[in-house]
């Protein structure tokens, strides 16, 4: 490392801007060099003066993490915590100020509804990309996640978030944490281990990120990286269906529809009532597996009038 400082600054401090953007890397890293947040701001500011896209979003990064973290734990402990209108219009206008935190929130809102927004899985992708292109790395993944498999430029953006997100989420950011759970879960850009996506999803889940809850709930539900469990399975969808999330309602109504998976039995009395209910409730913000579930309920007269 300390050799490639040594060169990256010798073609940096001739404007090269690639150089100047790596160096801020190491700077930022401690690799070769003595670890410096404000040194690796000096370099990406060269870069991104130059237009350099990736030193911009690492700028926006330095910002939203060593700089102006209070308003952004603020907006994020409101969206842990708190799934009402007023609670959802706050981060509206965060995002429509261009905090990148808050358009991540908004992606989150049209990805799943939460009961304050229907569910529009463009405008979800369209804000994901929003937040990513003002800093936040976390989104990034999910911005690969739109992109065709195999892609160049999905390996690019997994690639160039990849790190981030494993310090966020060390650092205890709950999106980061959950993302790399789907990291490990996957195989992206690690080595795949059911048994650490789990751990991750399960840190973020503690947090209450509702998203996380659920996919806790499916790993209890299938016994994938724990041993299946569906009281578990059922405790962690409720968590995250009480906060509206619409994915988690739809697996809820399936447990008490079902009762058992593929003949397989489950400790999870059935009730055609409360599966029409939950199918009901992802069903009106727009969730369409749910919308099927209902129709099929209502076509056999079961749990609904």
């Amino acid at each position: 490392y300390e050799k490639a400082v040594e060169w990256y600054l010798k073609a940096a401090e001739k404007g090269f801007v690639w150089a100047q953007y790596n160096l801020g890397l190491m700077y930022a890293k401690g690799r070769g060099v003595e670890q410096s947040y404000e040194k690796a701001r000096e370099w990406y500011l060269k870069a991104a003066d130059q237009g350099n896209a990736d030193a911009i979003r690492q700028l926006g990064w330095l910002n939203l993490f060593r700089g102006l973290g209070k308003d952004d734990n603020d907006l994020m402990n409101l969206f842990l915590t708190d799934h009402t209108e007023k609670a959802y219009e706050q981060i509206r206008e965060a995002a429509d100020a261009g905090n990148a935190i808050a358009l991540y929130m908004m992606a989150a809102y049209f990805s799943q509804g939460y009961g304050v927004q229907p569910i529009n899985e463009q405008k979800a992708i369209a804000y994901f990309k929003k937040s990513y292109e003002a800093g936040y790395p976390v989104a990034g993944y999910d911005v690969a996640a739109s992109l065709p498999d195999g892609s160049p430029e999905q390996d690019e953006i997994r690639n160039h978030a990849k790190d981030n997100i494993l310090e966020l989420a060390n650092e205890g950011d709950a999106c980061a944490q959950n993302n790399l759970g789907a990291m490990y879960y996957y195989g992206h850009g690690v080595e795949q281990s059911y048994e650490k996506a789990t751990e991750w999803y399960l840190k973020a889940a503690e947090q209450g990120l509702a998203d996380a809850q659920c996919n806790l709930g499916l790993m209890y539900e299938y016994g994938t990286g724990v041993e299946q469990s569906d009281e578990k399975a059922v405790e962690w969808y409720q968590k995250a269906a009480d906060q509206g999330l619409a994915s988690a309602q739809c697996n809820l109504g399936n447990m008490y529809e079902y009762g058992c998976v593929y003949g397989y039995g489950r400790d999870v009395e059935r009730s055609d009532l409360i599966a029409a209910m939950w199918y009901g409730k992802a069903a009106e913000q727009g969730y369409a597996r749910a919308q099927y579930n209902l129709g099929w309920m209502y076509r056999n007269g079961r749990g609904v009038r």
